[in-house]
């Protein structure tokens, strides 16, 4: 038997194989295709939640985080807060007694109340998405900067941050919000 004859077939078979495996593949695909048409939907991987691969959520530690804040910003225990009132108004641009005012009439709402989620872990704080919005606002940071230091995932800060922003409008408008007034023009029709 011829070597080089056996090295040519062996090679014919090669691409054929790599041919076969292609076509056997493509009418696996057009198969779940129509199977997934047969069915009226497309079936998609969850978004979030558990599944086998998916790493583990991590551990942020909540409790800590808004003691440090009530610590930082309002004193804890009869010490004094860490920041003055002239430091707590240029971090937050706004005085104290506003941010209290603003923090009690919006940690009312649903959606900023402290809860557990599935597996019994306390969610965060109020006070943490409340102050971790302000910072969004008040500087224009990104929402993932802040999980530095709230140790809040990006797209609860943007939660918080949109609802915050909402609620303000929402609740203070009426009261605070002047009343467009008429431009000249429409004042004086005939000028």
């Amino acid at each position: 038997m011829d070597v080089s004859a056996l090295s040519c077939d062996e090679g014919q078979f090669y691409d054929d194989l790599d041919v076969a495996t292609v076509l056997v593949a493509r009418d696996g695909l057009l198969l779940r295709r129509a199977l997934r048409s047969a069915r009226g939907r497309v079936e998609k991987r969850p978004v979030a939640g558990s599944w086998s691969g998916r790493r583990p959520n991590r551990h942020r530690d909540f409790d800590l985080r808004a003691h440090s804040i009530m610590r930082d910003y309002f004193g804890v225990g009869g010490e004094p807060p860490a920041y003055s009132e002239r430091d707590f108004e240029k971090r937050h641009r706004m005085p104290r007694l506003v941010l209290k005012r603003l923090y009690e009439a919006m940690r009312d709402e649903p959606w900023w109340w402290r809860s557990a989620n599935a597996t019994g872990r306390l969610q965060p704080h109020p006070l943490q998405k409340f102050v971790s919005a302000l910072r969004v606002l008040g500087y224009g940071e990104p929402y993932n900067r802040a999980d530095e230091y709230f140790r809040l995932s990006r797209s609860t800060i943007a939660e918080a941050t949109r609802r915050l922003t909402d609620f303000i409008r929402h609740k203070w408008e009426p009261t605070y919000l002047r009343r467009r007034k008429k431009t000249r023009a429409q004042a004086h029709p005939d000028a």
